[in-house]
């Protein structure tokens, strides 16, 4: 194992922890141990990492469904939320890069960002809908 963290520890600590190279190891690690405990309470509503874990499949066969260019980047213009950590999950194991942008953006620095990190797509919180079309942002947009 070829990892300047994980060598950072000692023999002792490498035994006890697991190697988890990409988000889908990750992912599927956390499917097996944690399956049936708490993941996320937002509200009043408590979801387990399983449930977690559909939510994020679902999310991810969408955005593969969209067949754009694998390692291109992809926008998130979402608050703290749970749509928001299902996103992130799903885009970075679909094999894209995420870009999570701050939910006080005004309209010029939304679409600055965008093209500056050469955004493909944007999953966009329906509140957010009106700074982005007052930005003038003219890639294609989804509804987180």
């Amino acid at each position: 194992m070829d990892s300047y963290f994980y060598n950072m520890l000692s023999q002792d600590e490498q035994v006890h922890l697991s190697y988890l190279p990409t988000i889908p190891d990750l992912l599927n690690k956390i499917e097996s141990d944690y399956s049936n405990l708490p993941a996320i309470t937002e509200d009043k509503e408590t979801i387990t990492y399983n449930t977690l874990i559909e939510s994020i499949g679902r999310r991810r066969q969408f955005i593969e469904s969209l067949s754009l260019p694998l390692g291109s980047t992809i926008a998130v213009f979402e608050r703290n939320s749970r749509d928001a950590i299902e996103l992130f999950l799903a885009i970075m194991s679909a094999g894209y890069v995420v870009n999570m942008l701050p939910s006080q953006l005004a309209g010029p620095a939304l679409s600055g960002c965008i093209r500056k990190f050469n955004a493909k797509a944007l999953f966009i919180r329906e509140e957010f809908v009106p700074t982005a079309k007052a930005a003038g942002v003219t890639i294609p947009t989804y509804s987180s």
